[in-house]
C-alpha cells in the first residue's frame, strides 16, 4: 500500500475509534439510566443521548461511504435506523434492543480492526449480514403507530401553526412527548450576539437541562440592529414557572408559559383545530440550531461582513492527531538533548576549575539552567501530549462486565472511579487485556449466585469496583469484588496436585504466598473450564502483562468478603528514570519503576538458605542475586572481595528480590535504546543508554532477571 493510502487508513480508524468510543459511553449512560433485569422495558430513557448515539451512527455511515467500508456502511444504515425508530417513538427501549447496540459496537470494533491491520476494507462478513438482519427484525416487529396530529395530542396548547410547520421530525416527537407526559411548556425569549451566540446559547441549554427538555430553538429578526439576533426555546418541564425562572434568573431572558385553548363550545365547528403538519423531511441527524452566519467583522471594523455566498475556511475544531509513533521520535531526541546539556555540564565544571575562565563559566551555568528548564518543559509537554484518561479502558470495561453477567446469570453492579487519571497511551492500551481477565475472574470465579449471596446475608447483586488514581509518577488502579474470596486451601491443593508445590513446600506457604499462587501457569480453582474462565490461563497472562510494562500486582482477599488486586503502573515508560549503579568495575541502569528501596548492606548479614543467599528484610525473607555472578563479571586480581556494599530491591509483579551491588552512582532520566538484531535477547539486558560524557551503560531487564532468579528463590524462601 502506498504512503496515502496507508495514511488514508489511519485517519479512518482513528476517526473511526473516537465515535465508536463516544458511541459506547452513550448507551452505557442509557443503560444505567433504568434497564430492568430480565429483558424489560428501560424505564425514562434520556432522549438525548438516544439523540446523540444516532448522530454517532450517522457520523460512522459517513466515514464509511467516504472511506469506501461497506461492511461499516451497511451496518450503520440499518442501525441508524433502529436508533431513528427508537429516537422518534416507534420502538420502545428495551434490554433486549440494547443487547443489539452494544453488540454493534463490537462489531464496529472487529472492523475497524482488520482495517487497520490492512485486511481488504470491501470484504463481506457473514456475522455482520447475520446481524443486520437482526436489526431489521427488531425494527420490523418493534414497530409501534405514531398518534396522528389534532387538539387531543396538542393537549389544548395553544401553539402557533407557523412555529409547528418548521419542526423537525424529532422536535415534533419530543413536543408530543411532553404533552403525553403532562408537561407545561414554556417559552424562552432571549437576544444574542451574533459574536457570542454559541458560548451563550450553550450557556442556556445547560442551565434549562436541569429543569427540563429543549425541545427546539428557533432564531428570529432581531430588528433594528445586525449585530443581535432573536432566539425563541421551547421548553418542557414538570416544574412550575417559579423555579424555570429562578433557573435562568442570571440570564438576561424571558420565560413565558404557553397558554392553553379554552374549550370548544359544544357544537361548535372543529375547523380551528391545529394539527401537527405532515412534512416530509429528510433522513439526517437533528442538527445544531438553524443560526445565521455571522460576520467576521467587529463593530465599526470598516470591513465588509460575510453574505449568503461567503464563508470562513477556518477550522473550529482546535485539536489535531499525532501518530504516536512520531512521538515517540520526539522523546528519543529529548533524550539525546538531555545527554548533550549532561555534556555542556561536564564542560562548564571543567572551566570552572581554571581561574581563568571563571567568569566564561558562570556565564555557561546561567545558560546551562535557562537550557535545563526549557528542556524539562518540552519534555512535560510531550509527556501530556502521551497522556489519555483511563476512562477510555473503564467504557469498555463497563460494556464486558455487561455482557459477562448476563452469560453467567448474576446481577452485577459495576462502580468506577478515578476514570479521568492518565496513563501514557501505550500502557493504557497494553492495559486493556490483563483488566479484563480481572474483571472476568471476579465475576465467575468470586461474585456468588444469588441464592448463595442471599444465604449469606449479601444482596443479590454482586459489587466489582475498580478506581485509579496518581501516586507520584506511578498510577494504582484497585480492582475489588465483594464475592466468597480466595478458597487458600483450594488453591494448594491444585498446585501439589498439578506437581507445582511440594507437600513440603505447602506447609510452609504464609497466607500471601498462597493467594499469589493464583499467578502460577496453569493453575485454577475450577474443575471444569467454561466460557467465562477456569482454563488457569487468565491471572498468568495478567502477570506477564504487567510486568511487562514494568508494573507490580497484589492480591488480597478476605473469606466470604471479596478480593482486591492492586496494580501499580509508571505514568509512562517513554522517558524513564534509572537509578545508575556499579558492580565489579562496570556501570548498569535499574528502571527506577521497578526499584522499591536500596540500602546498605553488611555481607555479614547475608544467609544460605537451600544454596540461596537471603536476607531478612522487614521480617520478611528476600532472595538476593548477584549481579557479577548472573553476567560472569571478573574482578581484577588484586582487589579483594568487597565485604559491604548496597541491595537494590526490586519487583516483578507480586515478587520481590535484591540485587547485590557495589555502588549506587544516582539517578538519572534515560531513554532506551535497543542493542540491534545482533545483541538482541541478551537474558537480563533490556538495551542500552548514555549517561553523558561519551559514556555507555546497560541497561537491566528486571523482569527476566526476576523469573531466571524465582525458581529457586521459591525454593529458598
Amino acid at each position: 500500500m502506498s504512503d496515502r493510502g496507508e495514511k488514508a487508513r489511519d485517519d479512518f480508524v482513528s476517526e473511526a475509534q473516537e465515535i465508536i468510543e463516544q458511541l459506547n459511553r452513550d448507551l452505557l449512560a442509557i443503560a444505567s439510566g433504568g434497564e430492568r433485569p430480565g429483558g424489560g422495558r428501560v424505564a425514562h430513557p434520556d432522549p438525548e443521548l438516544i439523540n446523540s448515539a444516532f448522530r454517532a451512527v450517522h457520523s460512522l455511515k459517513g466515514l464509511a461511504g467516504l472511506f469506501g467500508v461497506s461492511r461499516m456502511l451497511h451496518m450503520s444504515h440499518q442501525l441508524e435506523d433502529l436508533l431513528d425508530a427508537l429516537r422518534l417513538g416507534r420502538v420502545q427501549l428495551s434490554s433486549s434492543i440494547l443487547d443489539l447496540l452494544f453488540e454493534a459496537v463490537e462489531h464496529y470494533q472487529r472492523i475497524i480492526a482488520e482495517t487497520g491491520q490492512g485486511m481488504p476494507i470491501d470484504a463481506q462478513s457473514a456475522a455482520v449480514d447475520e446481524f443486520v438482519r437482526r436489526l431489521d427484525a427488531a425494527v420490523s416487529h418493534g414497530a409501534a403507530p405514531v398518534d396522528g396530529g389534532g387538539e387531543a395530542v396538542l393537549g389544548g396548547f395553544d401553539l402557533d401553526p407557523k412555529l409547528l410547520a418548521v419542526l423537525t421530525e424529532y422536535e415534533e416527537h419530543r413536543l408530543r412527548e411532553n404533552i403525553r407526559e403532562g408537561r407545561q411548556l414554556y417559552r424562552i425569549l432571549a437576544n444574542f450576539s451574533l459574536q457570542t451566540i454559541d458560548q451563550e446559547l450553550e450557556n442556556l441549554k445547560g442551565r434549562l437541562k436541569p429543569v427540563g427538555e429543549v425541545i427546539t430553538y428557533l432564531p428570529g429578526s432581531s430588528g433594528s440592529d445586525p449585530e443581535r439576533i432573536d432566539l425563541e426555546v421551547m421548553l418542557g418541564s414538570s416544574l412550575p414557572l417559579a423555579q424555570v425562572v429562578q433557573a435562568v434568573s442570571a440570564l438576561p431572558v424571558q420565560v413565558v408559559p404557553v397558554a392553553r385553548r379554552p374549550p370548544p363550545l359544544a357544537g361548535a365547528p372543529s375547523a380551528g383545530r391545529v394539527s401537527l403538519p405532515a412534512v416530509e423531511r429528510p433522513h439526517v441527524a437533528d442538527l445544531p440550531p438553524r443560526a445565521p452566519r455571522r460576520s467576521t467583522a467587529g463593530p465599526g471594523s470598516g470591513e465588509t461582513p460575510l453574505d449568503s455566498d461567503q464563508t470562513s475556511l477556518k477550522s473550529v475544531a482546535q485539536t489535531v492527531r499525532v501518530d504516536i509513533r512520531k512521538l515517540d521520535h520526539l522523546m528519543n531526541l529529548i533524550g539525546e538533548l538531555a545527554l548533550a546539556r549532561g555534556g555542556i555540564q561536564t564542560i562548564q565544571n571543567e572551566l570552572k576549575r581554571n581561574r581563568a575562565h571563571t567568569e566564561l563559566a558562570r556565564a555557561l551555568q546561567d545558560e546551562l539552567r535557562l537550557l535545563s528548564r526549557k528542556l524539562d518543559e518540552l519534555q512535560a509537554g510531550i509527556l501530556e501530549v502521551r497522556m489519555v484518561p483511563l476512562g477510555q479502558v473503564f467504557d469498555k470495561l463497563s460494556r464486558v462486565v455487561r455482557k459477562l453477567s448476563r452469560e453467567a446469570g448474576k446481577e452485577i453492579r459495576f462502580v468506577v472511579s478515578g476514570a479521568d487519571t492518565e496513563l501514557d497511551k501505550l500502557i493504557v492500551e497494553e492495559l486493556s487485556d490483563p483488566l479484563m481477565h480481572v474483571i472476568r475472574n471476579a465475576i465467575d470465579h468470586g461474585i456468588e449466585p444469588a441464592s448463595v449471596r442471599a444465604a449469606a446475608g449479601k444482596p443479590a447483586a454482586g459489587t466489582v469496583a475498580i478506581s485509579a488514581e496518581q501516586r507520584g509518577n506511578h498510577v494504582v488502579l484497585e480492582i475489588e469484588d465483594d464475592g466468597a474470596g480466595i478458597d487458600g486451601q483450594a488453591l494448594v491443593s491444585r498446585a501439589v496436585a498439578r506437581g507445582l508445590l511440594t507437600e513440603e513446600q505447602s506447609k510452609e506457604l504464609s497466607q500471601r504466598e498462597i493467594y499469589n499462587l493464583v499467578f502460577l501457569p496453569g493453575l485454577s480453582t475450577r474443575d471444569v473450564a467454561d466460557e467465562i474462565s477456569g482454563r488457569g490461563v487468565g491471572m498468568d497472562v495478567v502477570k506477564t502483562n504487567i510486568a511487562r510494562m514494568s508494573g507490580i500486582i497484589d492480591l488480597d482477599s478476605q473469606p466470604r468478603q471479596g478480593t482486591r488486586i492492586t496494580i501499580t503502573l509508571p505514568i509512562t515508560l517513554a522517558i524513564i528514570q534509572a537509578l545508575v549503579i556499579r558492580c565489579a568495575g562496570r556501570t548498569y541502569a535499574i528502571p527506577l519503576n521497578s526499584v522499591m528501596e536500596s540500602l546498605m548492606l553488611d555481607y555479614d548479614q547475608i544467609r544460605t538458605i537451600e544454596r540461596r543467599e537471603v536476607i531478612t528484610l522487614r521480617q520478611q525473607i528476600l532472595p538476593l542475586l548477584r549481579l557479577e555472578e548472573v553476567f560472569q563479571l571478573r574482578r581484577p586480581q588484586d582487589q579483594p572481595p568487597p565485604q559491604k556494599g548496597y541491595v537494590v530491591v526490586v519487583a516483578l509483579a507480586q515478587h520481590r528480590l535484591g540485587l547485590l551491588v557495589d555502588d549506587l552512582v544516582g539517578q538519572q532520566d534515560i531513554v532506551i535504546k535497543s542493542l540491534g538484531r545482533a545483541l538482541q535477547g541478551i537474558p537480563g539486558i533490556a538495551g542500552a543508554t548514555e549517561l553523558g560524557g561519551q559514556q555507555t551503560a546497560l541497561v537491566l531487564d528486571v523482569r527476566a532477571l526476576a523469573e531466571e532468579a524465582m525458581p529457586r528463590a521459591v525454593e529458598a524462601a
